[in-house]
């Protein structure tokens, strides 16, 4: 289980991992916060200081830190210029962490993508079409 990424944020260390490879456990935790985790059950975790005093002044702790390409993933995706899929790629997260991320950086939630808004309404100009369209019987006619 040793440095799996969760969401994007958060990365886990067993117990053992994390005593066995201290060196990357403090690097980790320095940079974006380690659960710890035994027996599949949290024992803790290891936040990077600016967080930790934001916990305990109270207040919320600053967004997770992103890389610049994944900012502007962020950025695209709220403008609906890429689909969610292709920012849960990205960011290495689901629907609900993408919406977090948003919400903590004040980005408004994400429009409809214009290509996807245009093959929408083509498809449904199509149906309504053909079902205005009067219907006509061919019989076969035996000769």
């Amino acid at each position: 289980m040793f440095n799996m990424q969760i969401g994007g944020h958060m990365k886990v260390f067993t117990a053992t991992d994390a005593r066995n490879q201290f060196g990357a456990f403090l690097d980790a935790g320095m940079v974006e916060g380690v659960k710890v985790v035994r027996n599949n059950r949290v024992l803790g975790y290891f936040l990077p200081e600016r967080e930790y005093e934001a916990l305990r002044a109270g207040g919320r702790a600053a967004p997770a830190g992103l890389r610049p390409d994944q900012e502007e993933t962020l950025v695209l995706y709220s403008a609906g210029k890429i689909s969610g899929s292709e920012a849960k790629a990205d960011l290495h997260g689901d629907r609900r962490e993408l919406l977090a991320l948003l919400a903590a950086r004040n980005l408004p939630l994400p429009r409809l993508a214009a290509a996807a808004a245009d093959a929408m309404a083509r498809e449904t100009l199509t149906f309504v079409e053909a079902a205005a369209k009067p219907r006509t019987r061919v019989r076969k006619v035996s000769v």
